[in-house]
């Protein structure tokens, strides 16, 4: 375990409000919270929150980061 700035554990991987992309589902979201090793995403334009599990997800780039048409 590393020690962050604040003295607390330093968290790795994406932290809420983080744009994600799910692999398991192939769809990208919203990183709205972590609790008990899952993370709830939900669609960057609001929607239904689903679960995934941290080793699905990786960081949202290129065409993810695109409005919606």
């Amino acid at each position: 375990m590393t020690v962050g700035e604040s003295g607390g554990p330093e968290r790795s991987g994406p932290r809420p409000g983080e744009l994600v992309r799910d692999h398991r589902s192939d769809r990208v979201g919203v990183l709205m919270d972590v609790h008990g090793g899952r993370l709830y995403l939900r669609p960057p334009g609001g929607g239904v929150e689903w679960t995934t599990e941290p080793d699905q997800v990786g960081p949202a780039g290129g065409p993810d980061l695109r409005e919606p048409a």
